[in-house]
């Protein structure tokens, strides 16, 4: 049977390696990934939507649904106090794994856009919208008082303890790599130069307390 691509389940054994759940019945995929674990079950999803599971068939459920469009962006979920967030469209959301337990916790009512990316750096949430950035500490969102900051769009980032390199427009002048601890204050340019044009940076990687990274300049 055709099932397309759908999550299994194993004990370690063959007669022990099973489908989970043929979650996009027919052939058609499922292709299930970025599994967290919460408590006894595991929150994971694809390009449509988040599911959970508790490791059974009918403890495989759907958390939230976005469909096919193609113009509202979904972030993948992050961990951050025993909790699962993601992001859709200009919304953040929440789980512990149930479907009772799942809630939009922010919405952007202003001018920032959507949700481009969401990282913790082991204190708080820190969550890129287009154009600004917000910092989630499990109950409130504070946005950060960044001017010289004017998109970050298609950001890049990277976490390095409880520090976050990532890649903004600065001043529309171009893209720069910043850092941030998720304060107003520790949120700073790197470096003084920015790529040719509008070319985003390619690669971020740290090594050790380094942040290794690919840059076109000008000059």
């Amino acid at each position: 049977v055709n099932t397309g691509v759908e999550p299994y389940i194993s004990d370690g054994t063959e007669a022990g390696t099973y489908l989970l759940k043929d979650i996009t019945a027919g052939s058609n995929h499922t292709r299930p990934s970025n599994f967290l674990k919460i408590d006894n079950n595991f929150v994971f999803n694809n390009d449509k939507q988040v599911l959970s599971t508790d490791g059974t068939e009918e403890g495989t459920v759907q958390l939230s649904y976005f469909g096919n469009n193609s113009s509202q962006k979904f972030i993948k979920p992050v961990l951050f106090n025993n909790k699962v967030y993601y992001g859709f469209d200009d919304e953040l959301f929440e789980t512990d794994g149930t479907q009772a337990g799942t809630k939009v916790v922010f919405k952007n009512n202003n001018s920032d856009g959507e949700v481009e990316g969401i990282v913790n750096n082991g204190i708080n949430l820190i969550i890129f919208l287009r154009r600004g950035i917000h910092v989630f500490d499990g109950t409130t969102t504070t946005k950060l008082d960044t001017p010289d900051i004017t998109s970050t769009y298609n950001t890049k980032y990277i976490k390095s303890d409880s520090k976050v390199y990532f890649t903004a427009n600065y001043k529309n002048e171009g893209n720069r790599i910043w850092t941030t601890d998720g304060t107003s204050a520790a949120t700073t340019s790197i470096e003084p130069f920015w790529p040719d044009g509008e070319t985003p940076y390619g690669f971020m990687q740290t090594i050790g307390n380094n942040l290794i990274f690919s840059l076109s300049t000008s000059t």
